[in-house]
């Protein structure tokens, strides 16, 4: 069964000169993707709860192997909030914490998912993979990240953001769903890049990713 994970971010006010802290609930993860259920299929969730470059998914569910990601900095970048700093610092649910990337491209977080066993196989002819990535991230005064994959082009691509919680002083959390194909992928894994933006950075305070083989694909497991 599907776990929920509720994510609340701490927050100042400024009252009469008062800092004062404000709890808000947010994030429920999106709904799972139509073929949650299917053979093969693949799911990392990232919380950040520490400011690890190298971090790991807090929930994994592959059977081809772990998720390997890794964190880089871009300009002005205010790296890892953390949720035990004085004052508080915009990190998410305590316990986690979120990253500030600081300006893309650099300013990016690459996940490599691993999502067959077949291509070493003398009939193995390339992968079609289905996916669903959300990012919860903050959009006021910086902006949501955008979604690529190292070598490929994304197809059937789909983009929604849907509000998370209005942020008490400034701003709003957005889920920012992506849904697409990657076709044609010839190795056993696909590096999912999520970079920041550009001209404003991005703050990225969960990743959850999900990926299947297509079912066009024809491609036999070997478990």
């Amino acid at each position: 069964m599907r776990q929920q994970h509720h994510k609340r971010i701490r927050t100042l006010m400024i009252i009469a000169g008062l800092l004062l802290p404000v709890f808000v609930w947010a994030y429920d993860p999106v709904p799972p993707p139509a073929w949650e259920g299917d053979v093969g299929r693949v799911r990392h969730l990232y919380l950040f709860p520490n400011g690890g470059m190298a971090p790991s998914a807090d929930e994994s569910d592959n059977p081809f192997g772990s998720a390997v990601a890794a964190v880089s900095l871009g300009q002005y970048s205010a790296g890892w909030q953390d949720p035990n700093a004085d004052p508080p610092e915009t990190y998410g649910e305590p316990g986690d914490g979120a990253w500030d990337l600081g300006k893309g491209p650099v300013g990016a977080i690459r996940i490599t998912v691993p999502i067959g066993n077949s291509a070493s196989t003398p009939e193995f002819k390339g992968y079609n993979v289905d996916i669903q990535v959300n990012v919860v991230g903050y959009s006021s005064p910086v902006a949501l990240p955008s979604l690529s994959v190292d070598g490929y082009g994304l197809d059937n691509t789909n983009q929604t953001d849907t509000l998370a919680f209005e942020d008490p002083v400034v701003g709003y959390w957005y889920n920012r769903t992506w849904t697409a194909q990657v076709k044609n992928v010839m190795a056993d894994q696909i590096t999912l890049i999520i970079a920041a933006d550009s001209i404003k950075g991005s703050l990225i305070d969960v990743v959850e990713i999900y990926a299947v083989e297509s079912a066009d694909s024809g491609t036999v497991f070997v478990f």
